[in-house]
């Protein structure tokens, strides 16, 4: 345990939260998945897992906190999260945790998040949610957290100084926040299907007043795409084509670039028009 994790630790203890951890599987390595539901099922309280349409049998562990949903068809991202926390707040849960099929969180992650967001809201930050720091699970690069402002972006590494790191936004997977959050800022879009999903709702909620906070001390495995390139000062990551393909359809219209979106006919198109211009002054 590092210094960083235990004064984290030291600020609270909610042993009030009751997380239920919410994955979404679409055609998953069944072995990783399973590996991921173990580790879940020793840091959460629950788990509701979705599977995105086909294959419908998947061989998983058994559990009586795990809650599994088959879907006929693909849905999309956004709205299989959806119904997985519509399942945690019926079921009672104060808390969730979003996990991607392919994450694997390390020991301790989940209460470590836990901790940071209720730190967070005793300082009155007003924490629309936290996330970890991300591990390429095939070359061991993190990812840092960003910010961006009027000449680009900045991206933040994680360090002892800066156990909470204010950033833009945090993908989805890892992302922790309490379900009454989640409401006050509104469900993940679901016309976006897939694709900036995670993005979108970060920028709402720092439209409301909210901040994303990356918490140094938690970290998790994860894969950015199906193959990484390695360059001299930075790296690319790829995804299948049938995947890009896939979100150019579900989407109304996909951002050409980090500040620039027309989501035309969503729930939240008014002020959506308004990022490119609302970034600059972040």
């Amino acid at each position: 345990m590092t210094k960083w994790q235990n004064q984290i630790r030291a600020f609270t203890s909610p042993s009030n939260h009751r997380i239920c951890a919410i994955i979404v599987a679409y055609r998953p390595d069944t072995e990783k998945l399973s590996e991921l539901i173990r580790a879940c099922l020793n840091q959460c309280s629950g788990i509701v897992l979705i599977n995105n349409g086909n294959p419908k049998n998947l061989s998983i562990p058994q559990h009586p906190r795990l809650k599994f949903i088959q879907l006929e068809d693909n849905i999309g991202l956004a709205s299989a999260q959806n119904l997985g926390v519509k399942w945690a707040k019926n079921g009672g849960y104060s808390h969730i945790v979003f996990f991607d099929q392919d994450s694997h969180p390390d020991q301790g992650l989940v209460s470590i998040l836990s901790a940071a967001f209720e730190t967070l809201e005793t300082m009155g930050a007003r924490p629309a949610a936290v996330g970890p720091c991300l591990i390429d699970n095939r070359d061991g690069i993190r990812s840092p957290f960003v910010r961006f402002h009027l000449w680009g972006i900045k991206r933040i590494f994680p360090s002892e100084a800066t156990p909470f790191i204010n950033c833009d936004f945090l993908i989805s997977s890892g992302l922790f926040t309490s379900i009454t959050r989640f409401h006050t800022i509104g469900t993940w879009e679901d016309a976006l299907f897939i694709d900036n999903v995670d993005m979108e709702w970060s920028f709402r909620a720092r439209h409301q007043g909210y901040r994303c906070f990356g918490i140094s001390a938690a970290r998790l495995s994860h894969s950015l795409g199906t193959q990484v390139f390695r360059l001299e000062y930075f790296y690319l990551y790829s995804c299948p084509p049938k995947a890009i393909l896939h979100q150019s359809q579900s989407n109304r219209s996909i951002p050409a670039t980090l500040c620039s979106f027309e989501l035309e006919n969503t729930r939240h198109g008014t002020w959506i028009s308004e990022i490119s211009f609302n970034l600059l002054d972040f």
